[in-house]
């Protein structure tokens, strides 16, 4: 009767601390502009090299970058969201600076009218805790686009 009142109390006690609440990732901020081309912004950041990520996936209208992978026991560690519309077709640029855990995976989804863009890392990256990177858009009159960034709680 003891062992089975100590065999429940163990598993309650190992239930808990598996269903502990995790830390909430962090919001990361994100620089938005209007540009002519992604030259601007190289001229404003100068000595930062363009590592151009290729999409995982295509869709109309949308595109998946992914950086690294998901590895046991990492979780969302930042986040970045926008959601932008123009009455004309602008070109756009968003910068994403995220300070934090050590990286293992990255996954940034773009929707904007055009099929014209591409993501570059220009800092840090996986296993780093560390990444910048810079959505490009082009000829678009939408630019949302998503970012987790998962990395070891």
């Amino acid at each position: 009767m003891i062992r089975s009142a100590v065999f429940f109390a163990l598993i309650a006690v190992l239930g808990t601390l598996a269903y502990a609440e995790e830390p909430a990732a962090q919001e990361v901020p994100v620089e938005v502009r209007v540009v002519d081309q992604i030259d601007d912004y190289v001229k404003k950041n100068p000595g930062q090299k363009l590592v151009e990520l290729q999409p995982e996936s295509r869709a109309v209208r949308s595109k998946v970058y992914t950086l690294g992978r998901r590895v046991l026991g990492d979780g969302l560690v930042g986040y970045a969201r926008g959601t932008n519309s123009y009455t004309s077709l602008k070109n756009a640029w968003a910068v994403i600076r995220f300070t934090g855990k050590v990286i293992t995976h990255v996954r940034v989804t773009v929707l904007q009218t055009s099929n014209i863009g591409r993501l570059y890392v220009t800092a840090g990256g996986i296993n780093r805790s560390y990444i910048t990177f810079v959505i490009e858009a082009k000829s678009t009159r939408l630019f949302n686009f998503r970012a987790d960034i998962y990395g070891r709680r």
